[in-house]
């Protein structure tokens, strides 16, 4: 099945849940700390973006994020600085 884009598959006012895995699968959120600076950026850009945050959980390796985006362009953008 051939990929679609993310144009192709969320349209502006959608709601979202992102997750990712971390690097080669590391567990790079099993600490506090860098559980927090990870919230401290999405906190730290999500109005400049239009995003609305309703809910998260950060697992040691991988978060997921749910909420809703105001344009998909801006929401591009958001997770081209906090991923």
């Amino acid at each position: 099945m051939p990929y679609l884009s993310r144009y192709q598959i969320i349209d502006d006012q959608a709601y979202f849940h992102v997750t990712w895995k971390c690097h080669n699968q590391n567990w790079l959120l099993r600490w506090n700390w860098a559980k927090q600076i990870y919230y401290d950026l999405l906190l730290k850009y999500k109005n400049k973006y239009g995003v609305t945050i309703h809910a998260y959980s950060f697992m040691d390796n991988h978060p997921h994020i749910i909420g809703k985006l105001r344009s998909k362009e801006e929401f591009s953008q958001f997770f081209r600085i906090v991923y």
